[in-house]
């Protein structure tokens, strides 16, 4: 979890130096994923696409109306099942769903 934090203090830097030599305000945001499993590529001509249940879980958690806060953390079940992760690491600042796993706000 600190690795992913110091990704966010970095994006939130390099922000702020733009935004500072530009001039104007940069309204832009990170959402973070963290995900594990198996998927499958296939090629047509230039157009790559992924697939598999994996790739479903991970979209089901990027749409998840939860996931419309600014800065968060999103954790797949696959990924939080894997990494043995207990649920109370989980934050007080976080919203859990059992069915694709949870949301860390940050």
């Amino acid at each position: 979890m600190e690795s992913l934090l110091d990704m966010l203090k970095a994006f939130e830097s390099k922000i702020s130096i733009l935004s500072a030599s530009l001039n104007i305000k940069i309204e832009f945001s990170l959402k973070l994923m963290v995900h594990y499993g198996a998927f499958t590529k296939y090629q047509l001509k230039n157009y790559s696409k992924l697939y598999g249940s994996t790739i479903v879980e991970a979209h089901k958690l990027l749409k998840n109306k939860y996931a419309e806060h600014p800065c968060c953390i999103l954790l797949s079940n696959s990924f939080l099942k894997s990494s043995q992760t207990p649920m109370s690491e989980i934050t007080a600042n976080s919203k859990v769903f059992p069915e694709i796993g949870a949301i860390l706000y940050i």
